[in-house]
């Protein structure tokens, strides 16, 4: 997902995570970001056959991705899938590309299969970059770093029971899901909601689902409309925005954040079927937690022992 803009923040941190035996880390790559700049993807510099293309790292893209623009321009022939995508504006044609020679740093993959999705991107996106889902991601422990314009990826360890560069950062438990999504339980003014870390959008966005469990509607006080987000096809959804009182990520408190809330459907927003990348059989998430936060924290997310620490690191959060 790829949303736009982001404003003021609050935020209190409170007690800290328990304090972990040491352990050793396996630091595969240090990866540059560019165009780290608010509303514009968190980018990595990849390459095919040698040649750079730039990434968007998007944890909750099951599937790495590039547009048919892309793939034409390195003389990748397209093999229609049997599968298909849809968008928000609609069902989208799939392919299979085979690729040679990707590297990601010094991590090399030989030959590797991406898809490709006709109508991925809008015409304004095609051909800039493509999107690096948790077909690649899935299998390390990534360390996001967006102040200092970094991302770490470790080998998945066990014992990474706290944060390396801080005994004391906080600490929530993350869901086991079938598709490597980054899942974890956040409270809105007090009432718990399933959360997924999605370093695609830009913008942190709440699921109409997740507000009627909170109790608003489209219809309730201090529902306004909002500029809209757009969708991996392209597309305009249309959107509100609502002002809540608290969010709440394990001990750490935001107050007054105004989100984002959209009827989305993720299940019918990325490739389904084949491969075991459909992952509708794990309940979808209520909130799609964004750039907009890690902008503003260092974050480690262990999937080797389940669990995501972090630490405030300065800046805006959420809209205020």
């Amino acid at each position: 997902m790829r949303f736009v803009a982001i404003a003021l923040f609050s935020v209190a941190l409170t007690a800290s995570a328990a304090r972990a035996e040491p352990c050793n880390l396996s630091l595969h790559a240090e990866l540059p970001l560019q165009q780290t700049k608010v509303g514009q993807p968190l980018l990595v510099q990849a390459s095919i056959r040698g040649q750079p293309i730039p990434m968007a790292i998007d944890t909750s893209s099951a599937a790495t991705t590039i547009d048919k623009t892309t793939a034409e321009r390195f003389g990748l022939p397209l093999q229609l899938a049997t599968m298909q995508g849809q968008g928000i504006g609609g069902k989208l044609r799939v392919f299979n590309v085979r690729v040679p020679e990707f590297a990601l740093g010094p991590q090399r993959i030989d030959e590797m299969t991406m898809h490709v999705v006709e109508g991925f991107g809008s015409d304004k996106q095609a051909g800039r970059y493509g999107l690096l889902g948790a077909d690649v991601l899935g299998d390390f422990d990534l360390e996001f770093d967006i102040q200092h314009n970094r991302l770490a990826i470790y080998g998945m360890s066990p014992c990474a029971r706290a944060a390396p560069w801080d005994p004391d950062a906080l600490t929530v438990e993350l869901f086991r899901t079938r598709g490597l999504r980054i899942r974890f339980d956040v409270k809105i003014d007090g009432k718990p909601i399933t959360a997924e870390l999605d370093s695609g959008a830009t913008r942190t966005l709440l699921t109409w689902k997740g507000a009627r469990k909170l109790g608003v509607t489209p219809g309730s006080s201090g529902v306004e409309p909002d500029v809209g987000i757009v969708g991996a096809d392209g597309k305009h959804l249309e959107s509100s925005r609502y002002r809540f009182e608290t969010f709440e990520l394990g001990d750490e408190t935001i107050r007054n954040p105004r989100f984002v809330i959209a009827e989305v459907d993720r299940s019918a927003m990325r490739v389904k079927g084949g491969n075991g990348l459909d992952a509708r059989a794990d309940a979808a998430p209520e909130m799609y937690l964004g750039a907009d936060w890690l902008r503003a924290h260092r974050v480690y997310v262990a999937r080797g022992a389940n669990l995501m620490h972090f630490t405030y690191a300065g800046g805006t959060v959420f809209e205020k």
